[in-house]
């Protein structure tokens, strides 16, 4: 015997948006191992505010080809309060999102 299996009209549903972590980007460098470097200075001189935190690197191209980003951070707003912590003490960051490939 032979089942026929009937399904009802498609249905298009939106996507839940998706939220991204959030990072901060410390550093850039020509080289992977001048970031690993980098990351291992600040995180061991500013622990209290990178801790549990994954160093990860961006590739833009031209001039410093290399970025160092630390996240995931949950929000924009929390990136921001790291930064502001961070730039206290003298160290260059700004907010973007958590992306790239672990260091």
């Amino acid at each position: 015997t032979t089942t026929t299996v009937a399904f009802g009209p498609g249905a298009i549903k939106a996507a839940a948006p998706t939220t991204s972590a959030a990072a901060v980007e410390l550093a850039s460098g020509p080289s992977l191992d001048a970031l690993r470097l980098n990351w291992s200075l600040l995180a061991e001189r500013h622990a209290s505010s990178l801790r549990n935190l994954e160093a990860r690197y961006t590739n833009a191209g031209e001039g410093q080809p290399y970025q160092l980003v630390a996240g995931p951070i949950a929000t924009p707003e929390e990136a921001a309060r790291v930064c502001a912590e961070l730039k206290a003490k003298r160290v260059a960051c700004r907010v973007t999102g958590f992306a790239g490939n672990a260091l």
